[in-house]
């Protein structure tokens, strides 16, 4: 099947007169050519089996007519090897129809690779094939070229050589379709069983580092066994080169600072369907740290920095610890902190290497002091949620105070505490000037919604329970008479407002509003809240209980023993109203009491992210106090009878 795009070009008699001159084939009945020879496209025709479009192909492969070209020459073979990069082909040919003299006919012939209509697993169960549908991304229409045959089979391999199926063998099938051009690939799997590793072998060691703890740097490539029945014993080769790299740092906390993975390998015993991994390991010598001096330093003489430090002579030499006590100790007990936290911003300090003898590494600590930094200027970028004093009122870094970082850390974890801000992306951006000696600080923070809405519901003994609680943690008291802000409450000012209920029918009703200032007034962190609560209780008709209470607390943030410190003192009364009442909680069955008690609690809470701790700890002491109501109202308890004696509960 033929297709001409463009009829031959009409030449006039002056261009073939020019062709003539300049161009001449030889031998052109053979299509053998001399090098070079120069020649003229007068035309170009497209046949084969393609459904593309003949112009968007001639596009491509940058030929035209009247174009000059070599023969032998890369323009042909630069059109070849275009159409060819496509994939979408299974032959293609350049080839000359005609000459007239100078003038060359081409034609190129095409036959397009099928595509795909849809394809199909075998040996799979239903969700298994529906979770590797993901993975593949075949869709209908792609070109079905040997490239797409292999990368299938390759994901196909990978995806359950990561599931633990080392024996898996994958085979695609193109079934044809004799009427059109899409064909079907069926994807024939067979997992056989899976392996799993048995044993981890590691030689080269000396034994100064254990095998145990050599294994527990394999955090995710574990043998199988009673130790690791929580853990998988697949091996993931992503996985196991990240392993690796743990077991290399490993080494150099002992010293071996010149350790290396040789080799690994793996032998598969397909018989029991079990894994063994082989880790060639070259220490290299064991290195100490020697003589360690100061130079540079000033504020502190070098017998405090050594305590410090708390490294000595003959330790093992560990880069990492040798880091950590310089300038990042999670404690803050590292030498940056302590002048960082005396004002130096600009202090910096870099341990040089001045000799190793013996395997011993004589340091020298170079110390650049520099000035104390005052605060200039202090902002919050990504705030969305909350009035800007809600968050600036949480910072300890104030403009005009001297430079620490035990402020800005600080600063951070009360960001945190708020529960406004995503604690992942809190993040802190110093600005320094150390020809003015002032840093400027800008604090960035993520906003996210901090309400929360709980419903609850099930069935039991017979009866619906259900639950319905909603805490607005953001709420505004001065935006309430602004009807527009009610979306569907007024917020920004960071107090707290909780309503819940809570139901099973009749038998029991408990509702409570709730309402929290954490600064009360806006200038220090004194908190103030006030709760209402009421419970119903009934069991049989006629009889019933109600539980009535109100609640007055005031906190405020200590300083001593350090500001982590809170105390709350609270005021509540409780009525009890009785009506045929059978219950040990009381002497009697109808009537009511009274319980008006005073506590105080005592508190310390350091924790990071409460949502996921990672450091800090939280404890509580409290205390409940009753009025002793028989000294001061003279009355003979005694003989009272239950209902007087118990109106007001001690």
């Amino acid at each position: 099947m033929e297709k001409y795009l463009i009829k031959k070009m009409k030449l006039t008699q002056l261009t073939y007169i020019i062709l003539l001159v300049n161009l001449f084939f030889a031998n052109s009945q053979n299509n053998i050519y001399q090098e070079n020879e120069k020649f003229f496209i007068g035309g170009i025709t497209f046949s084969g089996d393609y459904n593309l479009d003949d112009n968007a192909i001639l596009n491509l492969i940058n030929l035209e007519i009247g174009q000059a070209i070599d023969i032998p020459g890369e323009e042909i073979q630069n059109a070849l090897k275009t159409l060819w990069k496509q994939e979408v082909f299974s032959d293609v040919q350049i080839y000359k129809v005609k000459q007239e003299d100078a003038v060359i006919f081409l034609e190129v012939y095409l036959e397009q690779l099928p595509s795909l209509e849809k394809f199909k697993f075998q040996g799979l169960k239903k969700a298994e094939e529906n979770a590797l549908r993901e993975e593949l991304s075949l869709i209908t229409g792609m070109t079905i070229s040997e490239n797409l045959i292999i990368n299938t089979k390759l994901k196909v391999l990978n995806y359950f050589k990561e599931k633990g199926y080392f024996n898996v063998h994958c085979n695609i099938i193109e079934e044809k379709n004799e009427n059109t051009n899409l064909n079907t690939l069926i994807i024939d799997i067979q997992k056989n069983g899976k392996i799993k590793i048995k044993e981890i072998n590691f030689s080269g060691i000396s034994g100064n580092v254990k095998i145990n703890k050599l294994k527990r740097c394999l955090k995710n490539t574990k043998e199988k066994g009673l130790s690791n029945i929580l853990s998988s014993s697949k091996l993931i080769r992503e996985k196991f080169e990240e392993d690796l790299q743990n077991i290399i740092s490993l080494y150099r906390e002992y010293g071996y600072r010149d350790a290396k993975i040789v080799s690994d390998s793996i032998h598969i015993d397909e018989e029991n369907n079990e894994l063994y991994i082989f880790i060639n390991i070259q220490e290299g010598n064991q290195y100490y740290f020697g003589n360690i001096s100061w130079l540079g330093n000033a504020k502190y003489d070098s017998e405090q920095l050594n305590q410090i430090l708390s490294i000595k002579k003959g330790d093992v030499f560990d880069q990492k610890l040798l880091d950590e006590r310089l300038y990042m100790s999670m404690n803050g007990n590292d030498i940056s902190s302590l002048y960082m936290d005396d004002g130096y911003l600009f202090f910096q300090i870099n341990p040089v290497e001045t000799e190793i003898e013996s395997q011993f590494i004589n340091l020298e600590m170079r110390i650049s002091e520099g000035q104390k930094a005052i605060v200039n200027n202090v902002t919050v970028i990504g705030n969305t949620k909350v009035k800007d004093h809600v968050i600036m009122r949480e910072i300890r870094s104030l403009p005009g105070s001297m430079f620490k970082r035990s402020d800005i850390i600080r600063t951070q974890e009360e960001f945190n505490r708020l529960g406004f801000f995503n604690p992942e992306t809190l993040g802190v951006n110093p600005s320094p000037n150390p020809e003015t000696g002032t840093v400027d600080i800008e604090y960035s923070v993520e906003s996210k919604s901090s309400d929360q809405l709980e419903l609850q519901g099930g069935w039991g003994n017979g009866m619906v329970v259900g639950a319905f609680s909603v805490i607005f943690n953001n709420f505004s008291t001065t935006k309430f008479f602004n009807r527009s802000s009610w979306t569907p409450v007024p917020s920004g000012d960071g107090k707290k407002i909780r309503l819940r209920a809570a139901s099973n029918g009749s038998y029991y009703q408990n509702y409570s509003i709730s309402f929290e200032d954490p600064w009360m007034g806006g200038k220090k962190p004194n908190s103030f809240s006030i709760s209402l609560w009421k419970t119903i209780q009934s069991f049989n008709e006629g009889s019933k209980m109600d539980i009535t209470g109100i609640g007055l607390g005031l906190g405020k943030r200590l300083q001593w023993p350090d500001d982590y410190f809170t105390i709350l003192h609270s005021v509540n009364f409780l009525r009890y109203e009785l009506e045929d009442y059978q219950t040990t909680l009381f002497n009697f069955n109808n009537g009511y009491s009274n319980n008006l008690n005073y506590s105080t609690t005592f508190s310390r809470n350091s924790i990071f992210n409460p949502i996921y701790p990672r450091s800090g700890s939280q404890f509580s002491l409290a205390l409940e106090l009753t009025p002793p109501y028989s000294l001061f109202n003279n009355k003979d308890y005694e003989n009272l009878n239950d209902q007087e004696k118990y109106k007001l509960r001690v």
